[in-house]
């Protein structure tokens, strides 16, 4: 009996020891593999990991014949799979076609497209032909396309201009160019397009649009409801059926009189506080005669927005160099001025353009001095159009702007005179200060 209660007791020490051991050995090598392992770079913490994102296959197949019948793509029809991967859809895309159809499988790594060879020849998808691009051109057949789809692939463009240039002279006039992607608003990764390549830094959803836009595209829709997931933006874009050749945005609002519209504003008194600028497209040609009249009174602060910006110091080609009187809105609010407050806000052509505009407007609320007055002059939009559309056709709906400026403690006072047929011009004050 004593023999057998030692031999127990020795057998419980050495379980105890032997399972101390292995957890200590299990720790060891868990430490060692976490130091051994990259850290992860921004973009990748929390954050999908582009084409290794894993959506049901039968959801993403379905979402991209929905897409393809939304927009009127079906049998026989040309669609390019730019930067297809291992061609998930280009196989959905070859069903949607059909064999009197075709279907261009884009890549820049040969051994991708290799995969997407053997997966169209096991399937007997004849109408499946595989292209090899390079970063800044498709390499695909001019005017060929109904359709180029790209998924997750817009963000890795190191030379978005390039490669938007040679989309545009690809697709057939009238074709669409539909792009899935993230991020859902402005920019916010402030990194050299030519980092993108290889890393995930998502591209703003306002980036994409503005440089579609400049490469001669017209914004169409958005279809996010198609899609299985919900952080991603699903943009259409379309080439016009009448133009033939780019010349940059083919949308562009009339062009404008600075000094008519800079004549129609009440005047400041010398000496009263800061005027900012929020101009772009043809409202730049504001700032001149805006600053030939009122900089004897006030400094004028030029606001750079971050649905424009492309780059975190970008600046309009109408500015040679940065100064002191630049001001970068961050967060879609304005950084606190280096003066004693503003006594007017004039937007120009820019107001269309804020993805949310309460931020600026609670500052400027907060930064306008009594008397202080926000004009807004931009391009007429339908009533009743989501604030996200109206920013993508670049105009928006007078009756929004006027709740926006009423929610936000500004008084409307008149509608100024208009300097074009297809603008809006209207005057607000501080409440209770008219």
């Amino acid at each position: 009996m004593l023999i057998s209660q030692v031999c127990s007791a020795r057998r419980k020490r050495f379980s105890s020891r032997r399972w101390s051991c292995v957890l200590i050995a299990c720790l060891i090598g868990w430490a060692g593999l976490c130091l051994l392992a990259p850290p992860l770079t921004g973009a990748e913490k929390g954050k999908s990991s582009g084409k290794g994102t894993q959506i049901d296959p039968v959801k993403r197949a379905e979402a991209v014949r929905r897409l393809c019948e939304r927009l009127g793509v079906g049998p026989g029809g040309v669609v390019a799979d730019v930067g297809c991967g291992k061609g998930p859809d280009t196989l959905t895309f070859a069903e949607v076609v059909g064999s009197h159809g075709k279907v261009y499988a884009e890549e820049i790594s040969q051994k991708l497209l290799d995969e997407v060879t053997k997966k169209a020849q096991e399937r007997n998808l004849t109408q499946v032909v595989t292209v090899l691009g390079s970063t800044e051109d498709p390499h695909l057949p001019a005017a060929a396309s109904d359709l180029f789809f790209m998924h997750y692939v817009f963000h890795h463009f190191a030379k978005p201009i390039d490669m938007l240039q040679h989309l545009w002279t690809g697709l057939k006039p009238g074709g669409y160019l539909l792009i899935v992607d993230r991020q859902k608003g402005p920019q916010r990764e402030w990194v050299d397009w030519a980092e993108r390549e290889k890393k995930h830094h998502w591209t703003g959803e306002t980036t994409v649009v503005r440089l579609a836009r400049e490469a001669g595209f017209l914004f169409e829709t958005t279809l996010d409801e198609l899609w299985p997931e919900k952080e991603p933006f699903v943009l259409v874009f379309r080439k016009p059926k009448d133009i033939r050749k780019i010349a940059g945005d083919p949308d562009l609002p009339i062009g404008l009189n600075g000094k008519t519209v800079v004549n129609a504003l009440p005047p400041i008194a010398a000496n009263s506080g800061g005027v900012a600028f929020i101009g772009l497209d043809q409202g730049r040609s504001v700032l001149p005669a805006l600053q030939a009249q009122f900089k004897s009174r006030a400094h004028i602060y030029d606001v750079m927005l971050e649905e424009w910006t492309t780059r975190k110091d970008e600046l309009p080609a109408d500015i040679k160099s940065s100064s002191g009187d630049i001001l970068r809105a961050v967060n879609g609010d304005l950084p606190t001025l280096p003066d004693r407050g503003l006594q007017a806000a004039i937007f120009a052509d820019g107001y269309s353009r804020l993805w949310d505009p309460e931020p600026m407007l609670h500052r400027l609320h907060q930064t306008m001095k009594p008397g202080g007055y926000v004009a807004i002059l931009d391009r007429k939009g339908p009533d009743n159009e989501p604030r996200r559309f109206a920013g993508h056709h670049r105009h928006i709906a007078p009756a929004l702007v006027k709740a926006d400026l009423q929610k936000a403690g500004f008084d409307f006072v008149k509608e100024l005179k208009s300097p074009g047929s297809d603008r809006f011009f209207l005057l607000f004050r501080l409440s209770g200060t008219q």
